[in-house]
């Protein structure tokens, strides 16, 4: 399954304004021509729309957020989907969808993408225990409960044979 990665960037013409405690996305130049008003963001919002300055992952902005605030992944994704739900829905900005992604990197999957993940995965397990059942006429966890008490059997024949040959090396260390 292919996965793409989006990266996001503010559209030019924006830029954000401390006004008293209050941060503000202001359009500049010929953005005030085309969009009016201003929109209010809190210090996290104006943190990462001072970052999307460049193209910036998911991720990275996840990273930030944590070193930046000490929060957790969990908290950071939420405040980063807000952020991007309210910032598309006011057009202000630009994603990428790259198709090819640098494996060394951390990977930031959306929920709904993981969900998607799952599903398929129950799916071949489904599909997988089907498969088992009727080629062998037993099902996948019968074969897994057979393994692991075989396992166990050897253990345990192993624990047997150690101590019949401990037995069998003290009788000729006394006989001797």
């Amino acid at each position: 399954m292919a996965y793409t990665l989006t990266y996001l960037e503010r559209r030019s013409g924006f830029v954000v304004r401390k006004v008293g405690e209050a941060h503000m996305v202001v359009p500049t130049g010929a953005r005030m021509k085309e969009y009016r008003g201003m929109i209010t963001i809190n210090e996290t919002g104006a943190f990462l729309f001072d970052l999307i300055k460049e193209r910036r992952t998911a991720r990275e902005l996840m990273d930030a957020l944590i070193a930046e605030y000490g929060i957790d992944d969990k908290t950071a994704f939420e405040a980063i989907e807000t952020f991007v739900d309210q910032c598309s829905f006011a057009n202000l900005l630009v994603s990428e969808e790259v198709d090819e992604i640098d494996n060394s990197q951390p990977m930031f999957i959306r929920e709904d993408v993981a969900d998607q993940i799952k599903e398929e995965n129950e799916q071949k397990l489904e599909q997988l225990r089907k498969d088992v059942f009727e080629q062998t006429g037993k099902t996948l966890e019968e074969h897994i409960e057979e393994y692991k008490r075989k396992k166990a059997e050897e253990q345990a024949g192993k624990s047997i044979e150690n101590e019949q040959a401990e037995q069998t090396e003290k009788t000729d260390e006394s006989g001797q």
